[in-house]
């Protein structure tokens, strides 16, 4: 129950800042009753997403993920009994190897079809994005089991590299909103 609850309040915060159809169909979701999680069989569950975003160069931390082939940020499945904060605390440490600050902000949901079918019993990702405002750019020890290749790209060129919709609208909305 807990995670349930911890899930219904961070949409809540969204409410105001995201799609209106997203955000219903995150409450939706919700309100099914069903298992949240990848961990629990569920081919639609929820994830957390992290932006390094770094203010002076208006820069993000993005990679090159090996699995979808998609320049997008770290992140990753919310497992059973987690909260989203729990999650995305865990997916910053596996995936840049660094200890995040305690409270991360929520920035923005966004719904991800899946189109690569084979590697995955994924069908829909509800993601959770959580900002990470960086005093510095930090050399982040990304996995490389998960990036070819990660690096500090201005917003624009992140922009450029970005292309599924659903990513490039969180880039776009903090393009439009300075985080």
């Amino acid at each position: 129950m807990k995670q349930v609850e911890s899930l219904e309040k961070t949409i809540c915060l969204l409410k105001a800042v995201v799609n209106p159809s997203t955000y219903e169909a995150f409450v939706a979701r919700v309100a099914t009753n069903r298992p949240l999680t990848r961990d629990e069989g569920e081919s639609d569950h929820f994830c957390c997403m992290v932006i390094p975003y770094y203010r002076p160069s208006n820069s993000v931390f993005i990679g090159h993920h090996v699995k979808s082939d998609l320049w997008i940020a770290p992140g990753g499945h919310i497992d059973k009994g987690e909260t989203a904060q729990q999650t995305i605390l865990r997916e910053t440490q596996e995936e840049l190897r660094m200890e995040a600050p305690s409270q991360l902000v929520p920035f923005s949901l966004t719904l991800v079809d899946i189109e690569n079918k084979k590697q995955t019993h994924c069908r829909r990702h509800y993601d959770i994005w959580y900002l990470m405002d960086c005093e510095q750019k930090y050399d982040f020890d990304y996995d490389q089991r998960e990036f070819h290749e990660a690096g500090w790209l201005r917003l624009e060129q992140a922009l450029r590299k970005s292309s599924r919709s659903a990513y490039e609208g969180v880039l776009l909305q903090l393009q439009e909103t300075g985080g």
